[in-house]
Parts: structure tokens; C-alpha cells; sequence
């Protein structure tokens, strides 16, 4: 069942696999927090959102993911990053599962409200919303460079990459980066013109506070922006002479960054010369 014959003892796959699905939850915890901010909530309304994001399931989710990532470990030694990192993946698959299932032990089996929380839907629908998030890819990246580190002992998801593995990771790496990128301008799009960039700005902003405040029309005009992503509105000053401008924060433009430096990254895995390509 193994790809190596080197095994790894239980306590160091179990302190491995911990670290793993922690960094993937604290991960999510940092999204949930960029969210929020980008819907213009204050740092402190945005760490309540994070506090409160049910740290009952996620806990769930950690120990799950964990001792099912332990078990692949022990039982099934990677030899490869490849290996280490759908191994991880399956892991998350399986905490998620089983945050879901608690969900509906606690809402829906033990009150006997069937229905209650949504039933199978909601299985479903984490699965779904884990995969189109790119939640297998992440919790495998964060894997192969943590087991770069001394948490596994050498020899263990340490080997290079060959020519055809590192191709198709770049790949996978470019088009993940590159579509996630363009969902995200897309939905920064489709948000900020969502009833009239006039109309959204004198509604949902961003307000400014040297803006005036009146019902009155031709206060405030709209505009789709591309640096920083998202909404921006010039607002009449409350001075009486000029305009003021507001944006809608960095939010956007920070994570679709971030998933372009994730496609760049992929450029570079297929580009870069292999050891033998070097003569080395």
C-alpha cells in the first residue's frame, strides 16, 4: 500500500498531521477575515465573524482530519511531494465530512428535527463549496511545504520533483491560480455594479466621512475601479466646494494578487530546468 520503504512512527505522522490541518483552518480563519473586510466591516465586527464561524465543527473538522491523515501516514508512507500532498486532501475531505455530520447530530439526529439543518444537502454542499473554493489544493500545498520542514524525517516527501511531475504540478498551479483570479474580479465585477454603480454607491457605498450626506440626487457617482478591485465613488464634499473620493478597500486586489503570485509560481515549475537539464 506504501510507496517507501521507510515508515514513520506514529507520534511524528500524528504532530505532522496536527500541524497540517491547523495551518488549513487558521488558512480559512484569514479568508473568512479578508471577507468580511472587503464587505467594508470594521477589524473588530470582522474577528467577531471569525470567532464566531463555528469553532465547534472546525475542531471537529482538525481532530478528523487529522488522525485520518495520521493513519495514511503510518500505513501508507509517501515517498514523493505528490504523495504527501493528496494525501493531506483526502484528510480534509474526510474532517470536513465529519464537521458536517456533527452538524446534523447536534441540529437534526439528538432534537429529532429532521430537516432541521438542511439533511444530506448540507454534506453535499460543504464537499462542493471545499472543492470550488480550491480547498483540496490548498490543504496540499500547505502540506508539501511543511513537510519540507523537520516535522518528517528526511527522506520522507523530500524527493524532487521529476520533469513530467513538476510540468503537471505547474499546470495544475496555473490554472487553479489564473481561474480563481478570474472568478474573483469577476464577482468584484458583478458586486459592484449589482443596481447601478449610482445607485449601489448611494446604498452600500464606500461612504467617506468629508462626503455630504443628502437625499438629494447627483451626490455621489459611481465607478468600477481596477486598482484597488472593486466600487469606487466620488462623493459631493460636505464642504460644499469639490468631491471626495472612497474606495472600497484592498481586499480584492490583495487576494487575486496572492492568486496570481499562485499561477506565477506554477509558471516557474515549468520553466525552471531540471537537475539533469543542468548537467548536474
Amino acid at each position: 500500500m506504501g510507496n517507501t520503504a521507510r515508515r514513520i512512527r506514529p507520534v511524528v505522522a500524528a504532530r505532522f498531521a496536527l500541524t497540517v490541518m491547523l495551518a488549513a483552518v487558521a488558512v480559512a480563519a484569514t479568508a473568512v477575515l479578508v471577507i468580511a473586510l472587503r464587505r467594508g466591516a470594521s477589524l473588530g465586527e470582522a474577528w467577531a465573524e471569525v470567532a464566531g464561524a463555528y469553532p465547534g465543527l472546525a475542531a471537529v473538522a482538525v481532530v478528523i482530519g487529522a488522525g485520518t491523515l495520521t493513519l495514511l501516514l503510518v500505513f501508507s508512507p509517501p515517498a514523493g511531494r505528490w504523495g504527501l500532498g493528496w494525501r493531506s486532501a483526502l484528510a480534509g475531505y474526510a474532517g470536513l465530512i465529519a464537521a458536517a455530520l456533527s452538524l446534523l447530530l447536534l441540529t437534526e439526529w439528538l432534537p429529532g428535527q429532521p430537516g432541521a439543518a438542511g439533511g444530506a444537502a448540507v454534506i453535499a454542499a460543504a464537499m462542493l463549496g471545499f472543492t470550488l473554493a480550491g480547498g483540496p489544493l490548498w490543504i496540499g500545498l500547505i502540506a508539501v511545504l511543511l513537510g519540507r520542514t523537520a516535522l518528517l524525517p528526511a527522506g520522507i516527501g523530500k524527493q524532487r520533483l521529476s520533469a513530467a511531475q513538476r510540468t503537471r504540478f505547474g499546470t495544475v498551479l496555473i490554472v487553479a491560480g489564473l481561474g480563481a483570479a478570474a472568478l474573483v474580479t469577476a464577482g468584484a465585477y458583478l458586486v459592484a455594479v449589482h443596481g447601478g454603480l449610482g445607485y449601489a454607491c448611494s446604498v452600500e457605498g464606500p461612504f467617506s466621512p468629508l462626503g455630504a450626506v443628502s437625499e438629494r440626487a447627483g451626490v455621489v457617482s459611481g465607478s468600477f475601479s481596477w486598482w484597488p478591485l472593486g466600487r469606487t465613488c466620488t462623493w459631493d464634499a460636505a464642504s460644499g466646494s469639490g468631491t471626495v473620493l472612497a474606495t472600497s478597500g484592498w481586499g480584492n486586489t490583495v487576494f487575486v494578487a496572492v492568486l496570481l503570485g499562485v499561477a506565477a509560481a506554477g509558471i516557474g515549475l515549468r520553466t525552471r530546468p531540471t537537475a539533469a537539464e543542468l548537467g548536474t
